[in-house]
């Protein structure tokens, strides 16, 4: 196989939700431009990352060899994406390297202003269940890889480009910056498929993010959720919470209070965007973009109306009465279930009774006939 394997590792909060969903979406259409996006379900390539990195929750055994070997097998560009791959150990780089041989692998790497990066994950975190005490996150955060807050096996990004460049060469290591706010919303799109090698056009692209936000207040009305729903599984956790509280319904809410990083955190924000950038120019990677897109933008609040560095603050009549309309929407949501369950009902019981005349007629006439024949 002469063409490469495109291995997309992240790094989280990159906009690669938004990218894998219109890999996804996209599948026949690149297919037919030589770019192969493989998997049986969309949740494939985040199944394979769970498995290779042996989570516990991993729901299939296997699902990163047979990915690899669809890969492997495939004619044309592949692309490999899931961001929590950015989140694996040397042994675990050697092998995704390994099982992919003898195709060439091209790393991606998305990088974005580390600013953001860091209220980014606090949200996505409470997303994910847990309860994390802003100051408390940012205090953990701010010790650096060498602490011990979980946010850094995933958000290490120099870490990461080293990790890679071990075995591949610094030109086929493709970093990519996210550009900040732009009159181009497919601006990052447009870069990576410059990367893998094609086109824009014909592409379906949804105008709704794949990934949206939500703001203070309806953080901290999430994170009572996740103090009391502990006896939820996570599969239960992630349909009634997660994909419909937080998106259906938190995200949907107009004139939310963004969460942005306090000044005090512009010294160590400041060191990791350079040590970012020093791990970019070092290895010699390929950088589409530009490295002053990483300039923090997320310090300070520039807007007291739509911003907030101090989350733990928000007025708790402001949780009451979001946490009020959140129950009314959902009640609201029931009562529409069951009128349309009631709905359902009659028809099948109505659709049932007249099935039954029908087989009662038809016995009748049956008798009829044996009867007609006999006299």
């Amino acid at each position: 196989m002469t063409e490469p394997v495109f291995l997309h590792v992240g790094l989280p909060k990159t906009g690669t939700t938004e990218l894998q969903k219109v890999l996804w979406e996209n599948r026949a259409h690149l297919a037919s431009a030589g770019v192969v996006y493989p998997g049986r379900v969309r949740g494939a390539h985040y199944h394979a990352a769970m498995d290779l990195l042996g989570w516990k929750r991993a729901p299939e055994v296997g699902a990163w060899a047979a990915l690899a070997a669809t890969a492997r097998e495939s004619a044309g560009r592949v692309v490999l994406s899931h961001e929590v791959l950015a989140g694996a150990t040397p042994p675990q780089v050697a092998r995704m390297l390994d099982d992919l041989a003898p195709r060439d692998v091209h790393v991606v790497i998305t990088v974005r202003d580390f600013s953001r990066i860091v209220s980014a994950t606090w949200q996505e975190r409470a997303k994910n269940r847990e309860v994390e005490d802003w100051a408390q996150f940012l205090a953990d955060v701010a010790a650096g890889p060498s602490g011990k807050h979980p946010f850094w096996r995933f958000q290490d990004a120099a870490r990461v480009v080293g990790l890679f460049a071990e075995h591949v060469p610094g030109d086929r290591i493709h970093v990519i910056t996210v550009p900040p706010v732009h009159e181009d919303p497919n601006l990052l799109l447009r870069r990576f498929a410059e990367v893998v090698g094609f086109s824009l056009d014909g592409l379906t692209i949804s105008g709704r993010p794949a990934n949206q936000s939500i703001g203070a207040v309806e953080i901290a009305v999430l994170q009572q959720v996740n103090r009391a729903s502990r006896h939820l599984s996570w599969e239960q956790y992630a349909r009634l919470i997660k994909n419909h509280v937080v998106k259906d319904i938190l995200a949907a809410r107009t004139g939310q209070l963004r969460v942005v990083l306090p000044e005090a955190a512009r010294p160590w924000v400041d060191a990791e965007t350079e040590r970012i950038r020093e791990a970019v120019r070092t290895q010699g990677c390929h950088l589409v973009g530009d490295l002053a897109e990483l300039e923090p933008r997320g310090i300070g609040v520039r807007d007291a109306a739509k911003e907030t560095d101090a989350p733990n603050t928000v007025p708790e009549a402001e949780v009451l009465a979001t946490t009020a309309t959140v129950l009314v929407e959902l009640a609201e949501e029931v009562g529409r279930l069951r009128a349309r369950l009631r709905r359902r009902l009659v028809a099948t019981v109505e659709g049932s009774a007249a099935e039954g005349i029908v087989d009662r007629a038809r016995a009748l006439v049956g008798r009829l006939r044996r009867r007609t024949r006999s006299d």
